[in-house]
């Protein structure tokens, strides 16, 4: 079926032409395939919308909140929207929908950046004193991720979707993701002593680098300067 759909797209941008005869002869031929085929111009539309889902940074049913600020921080990059879906047998996944190219390239980044994060999430973690209880450990590790991911985001232009495709997009999730709920998030509680956790991991993002192009541009540059 995507063949026809590239087939389609390319009789209507035909259509479009500045040669009259051209222009009918090409939408007569998109019509008739749509016909055939028995697709709407919204089935058309939509096509232009891809999904992939991929496991997300933190395994957990309630996701910390440090874990959503990453997504966010691709969704603003790329123009995209995210669906964050759990389940006992694959746990924690987030699925980023959009146009196909920034779709690829920002599940790369999330892919590149998760781990970073991560991991040093759990170097912070692991030289906080042991006589800390665990509460305020993970509290301070959770901070440390906020501050993190603040970093990065500071250096990433928002580009900010077109009207038709965040039309494009709320149609796609309409469609495909009709029963969609809010979920609540694990917060990390800043405690006047705990901030130094924050402002330790905003200065550990600042060495990583995102820098997200447009339409054929350079894409994606991603890595921890030293």
């Amino acid at each position: 079926m995507s063949k026809i759909l590239d087939k389609i797209k390319k009789l209507l941008a035909l259509a479009k032409s500045s040669n009259e005869h051209e222009a009918a002869n090409a939408l007569r031929r998109a019509q008739k395939l749509m016909q055939e085929h028995k697709l709407t111009a919204e089935d058309v539309s939509l096509s232009e919308v891809e999904q992939r889902e991929i496991k997300r940074a933190n395994a957990a049913e309630k996701q910390p909140l440090w874990a959503n600020l990453l997504t966010g921080c691709i969704t603003n990059a790329f123009g995209l929207d995210a669906i964050l879906s759990w389940n006992r047998n694959v746990g924690a996944t987030v699925i980023f929908i959009g146009p196909a190219d920034r779709v690829e390239i920002g599940t790369y980044c999330y892919e590149v950046l998760a781990p970073q994060l991560v991991k040093a999430r759990r170097n912070y973690l692991n030289k906080l004193s042991k006589r800390l209880k665990l509460t305020t450990k993970t509290n301070r590790a959770d901070l440390f991720a906020e501050g993190w991911i603040s970093a990065v985001r500071r250096q990433v232009h928002a580009l900010v979707p077109t009207e038709e495709e965040q039309n494009l997009i709320q149609l796609y999730k309409e469609k495909h993701f009709p029963k969609l709920h809010k979920t609540e998030v694990r917060s990390a509680e800043q405690k006047r002593r705990d901030l130094d956790a924050y402002y330790e991991g905003h200065g550990a993002g600042r060495n990583v680098r995102l820098n997200a192009g447009v339409n054929g541009a350079e894409q994606g540059k991603l890595g921890s300067s030293v």
